[in-house]
């Protein structure tokens, strides 16, 4: 427009205009005319890579900050007269472009705004991408998608991505358009808080960024609310079809010359926004003339009656019956969103109030409905708590018959149902506690009862020649397992099955064994350390039990080896003034001599312990074995028949009664006692052994190879295992196979005899 144009047209307003258009005219004789940058250009400490959009009085460019590691950034450029910069410093929201940074060239007549660049593109792009998908089947994936494609070949774009994404990918069109819409309002109300209005709410103005989140842009035409009758407005200006009915009288009027006949505030920004949004959600601006809601409502039927009011009160023609801040508005979006009552819409369709009130509780009719049955079934759900009642009674009664026979595990079993009968009983009294209390004592009993299991196994074993490493590990660790757990077994009740003494008994026997093993399995350069930590296990079995010679002659034994001074003189001042007074110390005596390799001396004590106690299994098993070392069969193969008797189920009886038969030649009975062993407990390695060995002196090779190779998978020696097989095939002829044996067992045991 031509100077003379701008003097007709505000002859009030000449000076200024005069003055103004003088400092952005060019000096006389000048040849400086408006210039903006071309991207690939350097403007200042920014490198233009490309132009985003421009207009007649600036351009936007995606740019390059050098000095700050390269960043990309917007660079807007536009002139002097601008005060963009001015506004958007004044505002820092979640929703508005921040600044960063701004600059005046006074010789270009430029200011440079530097802003970050998130990438995105703008709601009128998004808008045309789905021009093509009718209104009412646009979801907000679809948005989503557009917003992807607008981007994908955009220089230095982010990748679209974020929570704000993954939620518009699952909300629908109508949802997304209010999102966006809720975010703008809160923007512009705390511009409008700062006295700041946009004036040019529209589309392109409105940034989807790459993270999916709404921004406001553009600020070039935000200045503060204009009042009645204010004659010197520095800049007005808008976008037709979106200004309000008040900002377009405003500009007429500046136009004319004449003062701005009504307020122009933050309530033309909210004009602005319900415009945009019913374009948004229609796909177009409703007619002139036309009922916003009702339009609205036809053009989309996704959309509400309670939003096609909200965004028909946004359009009102008089500022008064609009919202009366972005504020509400934004509020009334999120309650839209959460399903709830609108706050300035009257809410007139009872139908989507209902549906409302079924979103927000979803399982509000169940309710209903189970509240109804509840009172059905009170009288069967109590019949039912009585029925469990009284079946956890019967469950606490059934395992205290099953602990008064000593069957502590199926007690447990019948103590775990009535617990888990009664856990959600309301009216529970003392039977929970009454099956807890129960449970203490079968879980004693159970552990006392394994105790003794595992101590009458080890029994068996204890000091035995040649015992498989691996199976002595196993005895370990078992042992020290059922260690671990001897306080369980002490600090309750014992009941009537297993005494206390019983179980200090066996836990005596317990530690005597685990160390014994323990220190056998130690090679010479743990040994100190194994004497060490049995030493300390016999001091707590001590402890335990009170002393007992048994004790003290290990102690001792062990002390020796740590070297410790004070525990040798304790445990041998304690041996001196400590007898064998039962035949139990008579018999654990003489397995202490027996693991000394003193038979003789062994054989006394098992001789003392039978005499005072025929029927003792253990001490007649002892005996038979320190007969056996010393040779005397007939007196072994007495007594292993007389732990026959006593153990009747024990494989290892039978064993050892084999083998004294065996050594007097009884083969044929000696095969039956093996036999048996094995039908009792096939797990015991050295059975099958002896049984291999018995075969090839009977010329019956294939069996002997049978058992030797069960020996094996049982842990055996390998040493006996190699020996026997090479006898074995030796027997058969195989001399290869017999010699390859023979190779395996000198590289285990170059010194064996027997090999030789």
């Amino acid at each position: 427009m031509q100077e003379s144009e701008w003097l007709r047209r505000f002859p009030r307003w000449r000076s200024q205009i005069e003055t103004l258009l003088a400092c952005d005219r060019p000096p006389k004789g000048s040849s400086i005319e408006v210039w903006f940058p071309k991207p690939g250009e350097t403007f200042g400490e920014f490198l233009l890579l490309d132009q985003l959009g421009h207009g007649a009085h600036g351009c936007v460019y995606l740019a390059r900050q050098t000095s700050l590691a390269d960043r990309p950034v917007v660079l807007k450029v536009a002139s002097l007269a601008g005060q963009e910069h001015l506004s958007l410093a004044r505002l820092q929201h979640t929703y508005i472009m921040p600044l960063y940074w701004a600059q005046d060239d006074a010789s270009l007549g430029l200011r440079a705004l530097c802003m970050p660049f998130f990438g995105g593109a703008s709601l009128s792009r998004l808008l045309d991408r789905l021009a093509d998908v009718p209104p009412a089947r646009r979801s907000g994936r679809d948005l989503f998608q557009a917003l992807v494609d607008a981007t994908q070949d955009e220089r230095l774009a982010p990748p679209v991505q974020g929570p704000a994404c993954r939620a518009l990918e699952k909300a629908s069109y109508v949802e997304a358009v209010c999102t966006i819409g809720a975010c703008l309002a809160e923007a512009l109300d705390y511009a409008h808080q700062r006295n700041v209005v946009h004036h040019d709410l529209k589309p392109s103005n409105v940034l989807i960024a790459a993270d999916g989140q709404p921004l406001l842009l553009d600020f070039h035409l935000a200045q503060p609310a204009l009042e009645p009758g204010q004659i010197l407005v520095p800049w007005l200006g808008g976008t037709p079809g979106y200004m309000a009915p008040e900002q377009e009288a405003a500009l007429a009027a500046m136009e004319a010359g004449e003062p701005v006949p009504h307020r122009v505030d933050g309530q033309a920004d909210v004009f602005a926004l319900g415009l945009l949004l019913c374009e948004a959600l229609a796909g177009k601006q409703p007619p002139a003339g036309a009922a916003p809601a009702r339009w609205l409502r036809r053009a989309n039927p996704q959309v509400s009656a309670a939003l096609a009011d909200m965004l028909a009160k946004c359009m009102a023609h008089e500022p008064a019956q609009r919202y009366p801040s972005a504020a509400a508005l934004a509020a009334d979006l999120r309650r839209h969103l959460a399903h709830h009552p609108l706050e300035h819409v009257a809410n007139r369709s009872l139908r989507e109030r209902w549906a409302k009130w079924r979103r927000r509780r979803p399982h509000a009719l169940i309710g209903i409905f189970l509240v109804a049955a509840l009172v059905t079934s009170c009288l069967v759900i109590a019949n039912t708590m009585r029925q469990r009642w009284l079946e956890a009674e019967r469950a606490l009664e059934e395992a205290e018959l099953e602990m008064e026979a000593g069957r502590f595990q199926w007690a447990k079993v019948a103590i775990d149902r009535g617990l888990f009968l009664a856990a959600d009983l309301p009216w529970r009294g003392t039977l929970v506690g009454d099956l807890q209390s129960a449970a203490v004592v079968a879980q004693r009993g159970y552990l006392a009862e394994q105790l003794h299991q595992v101590v009458e196994r080890l029994r068996g074993v204890y000091g035995a020649d040649g015992l498989p490493g691996a199976e002595a590990q196993r005895l370990e660790t078992e042992a020290h397992r059922l260690w671990e757990q001897r306080q369980v077994m002490l600090e309750h009740d014992p009941g009537r099955h297993w005494s206390e003494s019983q179980v200090k008994q066996d836990l005596v026997d317990l530690a005597v064994f685990w160390s014994d093993v323990h220190l056998r399995g130690a090679g010479d350069g743990g040994r100190a350390v194994a004497a060490r930590e049995a030493l300390d296990v016999l001091l707590e079995a001590e402890r335990l039990a009170g002393p007992r010679l048994v004790l003290s002659r290990e102690q001792a034994k062990l002390a020796r080896i740590v070297g410790d001074g004070p525990c040798l003189s304790k445990a041998l001042k304690n041996a001196s003034s400590l007898s064998p007074d039962s035949p139990w110390e008579h018999y654990a005596l003489g397995r202490i001599a027996y693991a000394a390799g003193d038979m003789e001396q062994a054989d006394r004590y098992f001789t003392a312990a039978i005499a005072a106690d025929p029927h003792a299994l253990w001490s007649n098993f002892y005996h038979g074995r320190a007969a056996f070392a010393l040779q005397r069969f007939d007196e072994a193969l007495t007594a292993y028949t007389v732990c026959v008797a006593l153990a009747d189920r024990a494989g290892w009886s039978y064993y050892h009664r084999g083998l004294a038969r065996s050594k007097l030649g009884q083969d044929e009975l000696a095969r039956s006692d093996f036999d048996r062993a094995l039908a009792l407990d096939s797990r015991l390695a050295a059975v099958w052994l002896d049984r291999g060995m018995l075969s090839c002196r009977e010329g019956r090779y294939d069996e002997a190879l049978s058992d030797f190779e069960r020996a094996t998978a049982e842990r055996a020696d390998a040493q006996s295992v190699a020996y026997g097989l090479a006898t074995a095939y030796a027997g058969k002829g195989d001399r290869a196979a017999a010699q390859e044996q023979l190779a395996k067992l000198f590289a285990l045991q170059p010194d064996h005899q027997d090999g030789r």
